[in-house]
């Protein structure tokens, strides 16, 4: 019998995170899931860390890429096998409240299969993050607390795939992620998504405890990724402007950040000032400055951005001439 709800659950190389996220997936409230997890090339195969025991409290399905081909590659290729009417999505590092499958659903079947639901990636009490990491939380806590405000409607821009909703006759419309997108591939696809008119509910007590872990590195590539995305995302749906919305909320940053951006126009000075923000966020996170540490990696991320983005629009604007002199086929489309 066909389950109702798929869970897709993209992992690489966590199995510790993966079975915490499958253990409060079988806790749910809801029984009738299927937790279809894609192994995305891990060294060890992560069939071998999920126990007897577990399997037999939770519908798990397995598959595996041999070698990583991406985080988009891997929710498609679980929403391909997958037969049930709703699609949950949700990260490895995300434990699930027990209510959260129950208060999606509800959700979704209230609008009549057209909304798609959006919960809360929240920091976990017992949760030890480093100062990137709560930077992070950070962001997307005061995002939650605008929309409850009622600052704004939640939108496409706060679907995040860590803990999200739908009805497969919404992804049967839409079509998948775009797997040329390592990063944003959920960017790409919710304004894609969005173009189909479908209305977006936030619910703040529909919880995903997120136990967030990256590296000060990782943290740093997630600016630079976005930054040369954004550029494509430009090109591929002018008509939205992106890149335009995108500049008017950077003019909305705090007057230090935007005057730490003119200093870092100078190469040579970029690197050392990105180095010295992010020691000092470390410094800083040990003690009692945490609001300091969370600003000076504000900081760091904006400079980090605005200098991929800069660079990414010099390689686009290059193979736009290129295009144009036939030196590049025109069906062609490059990706950072």
């Amino acid at each position: 019998m066909s389950p109702l709800v798929d869970v897709v659950i993209p992992t690489r190389d966590r199995p510790e995170a993966l079975v915490e996220c499958l253990e409060a997936l079988s806790r749910q409230t809801v029984s009738d899931i299927d937790a279809i997890v894609v192994d995305d090339g891990s060294e060890r195969r992560m069939e071998e860390v999920l126990t007897a025991d577990l399997r037999s409290r939770l519908s798990i399905t397995v598959l595996r890429h041999p070698v990583s081909r991406g985080p988009a590659a891997a929710r498609n290729r679980a929403v391909r096998h997958g037969v049930g009417r709703y699609v949950a999505f949700v990260d490895d590092d995300v434990r699930a409240a027990p209510n959260l499958i129950e208060r999606h659903l509800a959700v979704v079947q209230a609008g009549g299969d057209r909304v798609i639901s959006i919960g809360p990636l929240s920091a976990p009490a017992d949760w030890m993050p480093t100062p990137w990491n709560r930077w992070e939380a950070l962001q997307l806590e005061a995002e939650y607390d605008r929309m409850v405000a009622g600052q704004y409607e939640p939108s496409w821009r706060q679907f995040h795939t860590g803990n999200a909703f739908l009805a497969r006759r919404v992804l049967d419309a839409v079509g998948t992620f775009d797997e040329r997108f390592t990063r944003a591939e959920d960017v790409e696809f919710e304004l894609r998504m969005s173009l189909h008119g479908p209305q977006f509910a936030f619910t703040a007590d529909d919880v995903g405890w997120h136990y967030a872990n990256r590296t000060q590195e990782t943290w740093l590539r997630i600016p630079r990724a976005y930054a040369g995305f954004d550029v494509v995302l430009d090109r591929m749906h002018p008509r939205l402007q992106w890149l335009e919305t995108v500049r008017r909320e950077r003019q909305q940053r705090h007057p230090i950040v935007r005057g730490a951006r003119i200093l870092s126009r100078i190469p040579r000075l970029h690197d050392p000032a990105v180095a010295v923000l992010t020691a000092g966020a470390r410094c800083l996170h040990r003690g009692f400055g945490i609001s300091l540490s969370m600003a000076l990696l504000s900081v760091a991320f904006d400079l980090e951005y605005g200098a991929a983005q800069r660079r990414a629009a010099r390689v686009q604007l290059r193979e736009d001439e290129d295009r144009d002199t036939g030196a590049v086929p025109t069906e062609r489309l490059q990706l950072p």
